[in-house]
């Protein structure tokens, strides 16, 4: 189940609009905010709300703070991040705060390592469509 906050959509609409053109260069600003949408259905459940300006410093960046912070307080069981200040060493790290723990994997990671390859024929994404809707 995937869980988002504040912080989360806005580094997502943060980083579309910074690099979006670089990964499609058909993107233009028209499309962000149903991407954005598209986001914010696919997460289910949303981390307890929380002063963004009391996140504690927890990475080397201080726009990841909030994220981390979101799937700590979330209680997440994986972070997903190809961000070098999320998973520092480029595969897995383990994080920690107030009690709770999070890992934060990469993308390559998660495929190569953490998901069963079968049960990814199982997911129906048609219900994707209701963010255009």
């Amino acid at each position: 189940m995937a869980i988002g906050s504040a912080p989360l959509f806005d580094e997502y609409e943060r980083k579309l609009r910074e690099i979006g053109q670089k990964l499609d260069p058909a993107l233009r600003g028209k499309d962000i905010p149903p991407l954005l949408r598209q986001l914010e259905v696919v997460c289910a459940i949303g981390a307890p709300r929380f002063d963004q300006d009391a996140v504690p410093a927890l990475t080397r960046d201080r726009k990841d703070d909030g994220i981390l912070y979101t799937a700590l307080l979330a209680d997440a069981d994986l972070l997903v991040s190809d961000d070098k200040h999320l998973v520092p060493d480029g595969h897995e790290h383990h994080w920690e705060h107030g009690g709770n723990n999070v890992v934060a994997v990469t993308f390559d990671t998660l495929v190569s390592e953490r998901l069963d390859a079968a049960s990814l024929s199982e997911i129906d994404g048609s219900w994707l469509a209701a963010a255009h809707g």
